[in-house]
């Protein structure tokens, strides 16, 4: 099944240089870390910021397994 919308982001993607899709993926890395680490300081309150950021390490290294 393929949309306007869909087609439009694949050549879009298509026509990215690999340092482009190198800094995309890094800022979609970074946006999915900084989320979970939100929801994680909503979840647990009494973390400090290193352990936030520890169970954020764990998360997305179990995730990758």
């Amino acid at each position: 099944m393929s949309s306007p919308a869909l087609e439009l982001q694949r050549r879009l993607i298509r026509a990215m240089s690999a340092q482009e899709k190198i800094r995309a993926s890094e800022a979609l890395r970074a946006a999915a870390w900084a989320l979970k680490a939100a929801w994680i300081r909503s979840q647990h309150p009494e973390l400090s910021e290193v352990d936030v950021q520890d169970a954020v390490r764990r998360w997305f290294r179990d995730a990758a397994a």
